[in-house]
């Protein structure tokens, strides 16, 4: 049976073949890989118990190896309050892990944004936002529109929030759908046709 667990605010599933994003369709991704998906999968139960300090001893080595999937349960790993809370190895973690996934893309501008382990820096932040958003991540597209409504590491710009709010709300982000609407009251007419035709013809990078 099936088991799963959030690491970092992603859905990550636990099969016969190992552990994957849920969302991302790859639920054979570790089939005949059973020795590193074992070790990955204590890493993973450690985190479940949060026992971090067992968690991060099982998924350091395979992060090391580069295991994404390791990389990303280790980061959030040192994200967690306790002994172990290191937010420069968080970071440099999802920066690894950013390489091979738009979640942890959307997780490093979260530091920049918040000044977690490194100074704040909005336009950092918008930079990471951006390549997960570009890439369809919806949360990520959420921040990119925060950041254009705030005018926060790039210049204010109602359309393109809109925009960004717009498509991540057609994934099904409430948020982002409450944040489309109350923008929608701000835009002249032009305005709004405008933002609706650049979501039409929106395209995720991997596209």
């Amino acid at each position: 049976m099936a088991k799963s667990w959030t690491c970092g605010g992603l859905l990550l599933i636990a099969g016969l073949g190992g552990v994957v994003p849920a969302s991302a369709g790859f639920l054979d991704w570790f089939e005949g890989q059973k020795e590193p998906g074992s070790q990955l999968r204590a890493g993973l139960d450690a985190f479940e118990r949060k026992d971090y300090a067992a968690a991060i001893g099982y998924l350091r080595p395979l992060s090391e190896q580069g295991n994404w999937l390791a990389q990303l349960a280790l980061a959030d790993a040192y994200t967690k309050e306790g002994p172990t809370q290191d937010y420069f190895e968080g970071l440099r973690w999802y920066r690894e892990a950013a390489q091979h996934h738009i979640a942890a893309q959307y997780f490093v501008g979260v530091f920049y944004d918040k000044g977690l382990g490194v100074p704040q820096d909005y336009a950092e932040a918008f930079r990471w936002y951006r390549l997960a958003a570009e890439g369809g991540y919806a949360e990520a597209q959420y921040a990119v529109g925060i950041m254009y409504f705030r005018g926060e590491g790039v210049p204010p710009d109602l359309i393109r929030a809109h925009l960004w709010f717009n498509l991540a709300g057609a994934q099904g982000l409430a948020k982002a759908r409450q944040a489309r609407d109350a923008v929608e009251d701000l835009l002249s007419p032009d305005d709004l046709v405008e933002a609706q035709r650049l979501a039409r013809e929106w395209k995720p990078s991997s596209e």
